[in-house]
């Protein structure tokens, strides 16, 4: 054995003991291995880096004896590159001389260094099948490197891979686990009490100091606006102009995760022309884009694979919380103006003079629609003008002046039929009231009966927006049922018949019910309603809802009031009320029957219970969720067979709270039939005082040969007055019929 074989296996051995003391840090291993390799060799580049998802990087780059900053490369796919050649191939390189076998080379260039060696000699470290990284020696000198150097390095790679692989398996492990405590703690602030601005303040001030990024900035989509809503105390870069960054609108209009390097200019970093990266991730919920997050790194920094999906996580969360902070908002706001309305509904149903109710119901207008004066207009006593009945906010001498005078409703724009406006018009003053009121226009509602004029609600011309237009409405709408009840009591007064009191009553109750019955494609729709008496507790709805993913949706209600007569309309008119105002905020069935019962359990003190069953019908796809509070099971007619009982159902409304109502699903398919009825049809009693049941409905609307919708709800009516042989009834009754 010669002296270069001795003196290469002791320095072997040597490497070996020392790379077993340092295994547990790859830099720490990198360099002892640059240490040990300096003893039998003195390349002019010593080069350990790491593949890896983010690319290629460097654990130690000794250059002439001299440390320098290791690189980090995102992108080693150049075919070009010995790096990435060693890579995909696991063998090892040696060259001699670069200019006399540069075209023997698998490749011409390495991408961590600019200029090509004389001498090359690279080293893969493979663990198992996997090339780990490269250990490389460079040279500027020819034939620096031999054989023996080769093997010895082999030898080296060999041994250092697995501390490597070790050491980068743990990496991941501690990686991953700092990625799940980031997120972990982001989860943790967004749950907290705190207002949506403070949480989102926290959070990016959590990540610029966990990234050890000093710029990062939270930006929210508002009305189709982009704005800013936090960031940290260094401003994030905008090309020195205060605008939105276009990496962030980009990431907004793309729903995708932006970057871009770009260069500052000498002077912004001590003189120098630097790179920075930037960063912005979308807040996407579906289709929704909720916002961005944009971070600028800074020269030398930039993030990587794990960090990414760190940020794209973090980014959901975000976006998520935004739109439960949004929805939260926008519940209460609706219940806030569900109140207002009762509130309203309360002071306008005050007993005794109807314009002291109404001046109140105005004083509160002006206050909740932020307008300082209110003018109420009804008909005079020959219902061919109109003239001031009572104001809120105007000076007494102005009071005055309006007093004396009267308009038609031409003078005010209203012509033709007078029907209720779903938002305030404009009206233009005439010349009496312009100098009164130093105003030129006004915003108007129309109070109607739906055919009669009931008055005109005039507010000051001021600009409302969000809830207020529709406040604005719920509020006249409360009038002119104030008016309308206050009209219907005089005339009964007047007449002296109790006979007529009822007949207009019946009149208002038939106007609760829907004056239509939808008309849509492939679907046909009957109704059957009859009261025992003049007036009666049964109601049934169909409630334009606002459309869902498969287009149209619809409210459907059939109810009956456990009584008959004016008791059950009054209370039949509040549960229809309720069940309207609320099917609009709660669309889950079972939820918005349980917020029903709350209200009249809370705002009634009658014995008084009504039976409900409530659906949300979607026409497109026929599909019912619905909640059952206590009333008759519907029945699903398929042809040539029997019908299903929908039996599920819960306690009626108005007796117990809280009561909890489940929401369930029903396919109405193509053919089939769904009957709804009231207890009027199945409870009716012969002569004989036996019922008319559920087997004899099922049986008259099986063996019925047309299945049209209003066919098949006469037919029932029709079938109970000849069962119980009077044209009388002892109860309501209501049927509906589906037929698809």
């Amino acid at each position: 054995m010669d002296n270069r074989t001795d003196l290469d296996l002791k320095s072997v051995a040597a490497m070996l003991a020392a790379i077993t003391r340092s295994a547990g840090d790859p830099h720490e291993l990198a360099e002892v291995t640059f240490l040990e390799v300096a003893r039998v060799t003195e390349p002019d580049v010593f080069e350990i880096g790491l593949f890896g998802p983010g690319g290629y990087e460097t654990l130690i780059r000794v250059v002439e004896g001299t440390r320098v900053e290791n690189k980090d490369l995102p992108e080693v796919h150049a075919h070009s590159d010995l790096l990435t050649w060693v890579q995909g191939s696991g063998e090892s390189l040696l060259f001699s001389d670069y200019e006399t076998e540069k075209d023997e080379l698998p490749a011409s260039k390495i991408l961590t260094s600019g200029q090509m060696p004389q001498s090359g000699l690279f080293i893969p470290l493979r663990f198992g099948d996997r090339v780990l990284g490269v250990l490389s020696l460079r040279s500027n000198e020819t034939n620096a490197f031999t054989e023996n150097d080769r093997e010895l390095l082999s030898i080296l790679a060999a041994s250092i891979a697995p501390a490597l692989a070790t050491t980068s398996l743990a990496s991941e492990i501690e990686s991953l686990t700092v990625q799940m405590l980031l997120v972990q703690q982001v989860s943790r602030l967004l749950m907290t009490l705190e207002p949506l601005n403070d949480r989102m303040e926290r959070i990016v001030a959590f990540l610029s100091q966990v990234l050890e990024i000093e710029q990062i900035a939270l930006y929210e989509v508002l009305d189709g606006d982009i704005e800013l809503r936090t960031q940290t105390a260094g401003k994030p870069l905008t090309g020195g102009e205060e605008t939105i960054p276009e990496l962030v609108r980009a990431a907004i209009a793309s729903g995708e995760t932006q970057s871009s390097q770009f260069e500052l200019d000498p002077g912004q970093r001590n003189g120098e022309t630097t790179l920075e990266a930037e960063w912005a991730f979308p807040l996407n919920i579906a289709e929704h884009r909720m916002g961005a997050l944009h971070l600028c790194c800074p020269a030398g920094t930039s993030l990587k694979g794990d960090q990414l999906s760190v940020l794209e996580t973090v980014s959901q969360q975000l976006a998520f919380a935004i739109l439960e902070a949004r929805n939260y908002a926008q519940h209460q706001q609706e219940a806030w103006v569900t109140t207002v309305l009762l509130e309203v509904a309360r002071h306008a149903a005050q007993p005794g003079d109807p314009l002291s109710a109404l001046q109140a119901v105005l004083q509160l207008a002006g206050l909740l629609v932020g307008t300082e004066w209110t003018l109420l207009l009804t008909p005079s006593a020959d219902g061919e003008t109109l003239q001031i009945a009572t104001s809120a906010g105007l000076k007494r001498q102005q009071t005055f002046m309006l007093s004396a005078l009267e308009f038609s409703p031409a003078e005010l724009g209203l012509r033709g039929t007078y029907i209720e406006n779903e938002l305030p018009i404009f009206v233009d003053l005439p010349p009496p009231m312009k100098s009164i009121l130093k105003d030129d226009r006004a915003l108007g509602m129309v109070l109607s009966d739906g055919q009669d004029l009931l008055g005109l609600l005039l507010t000051e011309n001021e600009g409302i927006s969000g809830k207020q237009p529709s406040l604005m409405a719920g509020i006249s709408h409360q009038v002119s049922l104030r008016l309308e009840n206050t009209r219907l009591i005089e005339r009964a007064a007047s007449q002296r018949s109790f006979e007529r009191e009822l007949a207009m009553a019946r009149d208002i109750q038939v106007s609760f019910l829907p004056s239509s019955l939808p008309e849509l494609r492939g679907w046909e729709l009957g109704v059957a309603w009859r009261v025992a008496r003049e007036v009666g507790g049964d109601f049934y709805d169909f409630i334009a809802l606002p459309d869902g993913e498969h287009g149209a949706r619809y409210g459907l209600a059939i109810a009956d009031v456990a009584d008959k007569g004016i008791p059950a309309a009054l209370y039949m008119a509040l549960s229809r009320t309720l069940l309207r105002t609320l099917a609009m905020e709660f669309q889950d069935p079972g939820e918005c029957l349980q917020r029903v019962n709350q209200h009249l359990i809370q705002d009634t003190h009658a014995d008084l219970f009504v039976s409900v069953f409530y659906g949300i019908w979607e026409p497109e796809i026929g599909r019912l969720q619905y909640a059952n509070a206590g009333h008759n099971p519907p029945l699903l007619f398929t042809p040539r067979q029997r019908g299903e009982l929908l039996r599920e159902h819960g306690m009626v409304l108005g007796v117990q709270s809280p009561c909890i109502y489940k929401t369930r699903t029903v396919e109405i398919e193509k053919e089939q039939l769904l009957v709804l009825y009231t207890d009027g049809v199945t409870d009716a009693l012969d002569e004989n005082e036996e019922f008319f049941g559920i087997q004899r409905l099922e049986s008259l609307v099986l063996g019925l040969s047309n299945w049209q919708a209003q066919f098949v709800a006469d037919q029932i009516e029709d079938r109970v007055l000849r069962f119980t042989g009077r044209r009388d009834l002892y109860d309501d009754l209501t049927t509906i019929a589906l037929h698809r």
